[in-house]
């Protein structure tokens, strides 16, 4: 299995975690789509309509449809949520395609911040086999094993990534200096070269995920 150490969450998921953690929210099972709307005074609605959220002065909602799974109610709602905290208003059906793709995937990524967080994911005992980790997310925090696949692709890639970076770093150092930097000084550097491939690639958009 890959080797979560290597692993940075981003400030979107800093700040998911942060307010898990002062509702609360521990375990997997403390995860409720109830409670997180109460918390942030937004009325919650299961009904059979397509899910959507709404706001208009202090008013917020969420409307997530009761036919659905509950796995896939409870996507549903991180979904519209990432839409409320990341400001998406207005009528998408009058903006642009590509402005109302780019919120869309402000909005995916928020989900898989917020249905699976990596605090919760750290703790757990991963199996060896893929399949059988992408399960265990699914089955532990109630998402679709289309979800749970997303989130174990964007944790190991994201590690594998950085810890492909700091092995080049100490290749190249070791090489030209007997001794290799500090373990605190590859930290601040791989955390540098992420955020400048992060910068890179998402110049072109108005917020950072």
């Amino acid at each position: 299995m890959f080797n979560l150490s290597y692993y940075q969450q981003t400030d979107l998921e800093k700040s998911v975690s942060q307010f898990y953690l002062r509702l609360g929210i521990i375990h997997p099972s403390d995860l409720s789509e109830e409670t997180i709307a109460s918390a942030l005074d937004i009325e919650l609605f299961r009904e059979p309509y397509p899910s959507m959220c709404y706001q208009e002065g202090d008013y917020t909602s969420i409307l997530i449809d009761s036919r659905q799974s509950r796995a896939t109610q409870r996507e549903h709602f991180y979904h519209e949520l990432g839409h409320i905290l990341r400001g998406h208003v207005g009528k998408q059906h009058k903006m642009i395609k590509s402005f109302r793709r780019l919120q869309e995937e402000q909005a995916e990524h928020f989900t898989i911040y917020a249905a699976i967080p990596f605090y919760m994911v750290s703790k757990l005992l991963l199996p060896q086999d893929e399949r059988d980790t992408v399960k265990l997310f699914a089955d532990e925090f109630g998402v679709t094993y289309e979800l749970a696949s997303r989130r174990l692709y964007q944790i190991k890639n994201h590690g594998w990534a950085r810890e492909q970076f700091l092995d080049k770093i100490r290749s190249q150092y070791t090489k030209a200096e007997p001794h290799p930097y500090s373990s605190e000084t590859l930290r601040l550097l791989g955390q540098l070269q992420l955020q400048v491939q992060s910068s890179q690639k998402h110049k072109s958009s108005a917020f950072t995920n």
